[in-house]
């Protein structure tokens, strides 16, 4: 993982679908605390069983989902990753490995404590995605 130049701008994540509908002082919250990363093709953005210290956006690139050693999903652009350890403290569920170059926005677990508990729009949306990787993963 290597960290990329601020070349993103608040008002260029609402272009992201995961930031769609949140304000600008949401989106500018996100901006300040969260870090521009890219991860090179089979690099693990996540590993399965580790503890987790950071919630992924995905604004570019495309990853596997493998639990116990098989792919369950691919995610790309406007997916999210890394919520559910940082939601309640169990080792991550699975590893996510990228499939090609990815670049993301990594918000560490204290920045993300912290939006959790004052930004609404993060709330529905997680709230909302959870249901849907669920059913995603029964039907897998």
């Amino acid at each position: 993982m290597s960290l990329l130049a601020r070349k993103h701008s608040y008002d260029k994540l609402s272009d992201v679908p995961f930031f769609s509908g949140w304000t600008g002082e949401e989106l500018a919250h996100v901006d300040r605390v969260a870090d521009y990363v890219t991860y090179a093709p089979l690099e693990h953005l996540i590993k399965q069983g580790t503890t987790g210290y950071e919630f992924i956006v995905i604004l570019a690139g495309e990853v596997d989902v493998i639990v116990d050693g098989q792919v369950v999903a691919s995610l790309g652009a406007g997916d999210h990753v890394g919520e559910m350890a940082l939601l309640d403290g169990a080792p991550r569920n699975a590893s996510v490995v990228a499939k090609s170059e990815v670049r993301a926005l990594l918000v560490g677990s204290r920045e993300f404590r912290v939006l959790v508990s004052t930004t609404p729009s993060l709330d529905r949306k997680l709230l909302v995605s959870l249901p849907r990787r669920l059913r995603d993963a029964q039907s897998s």
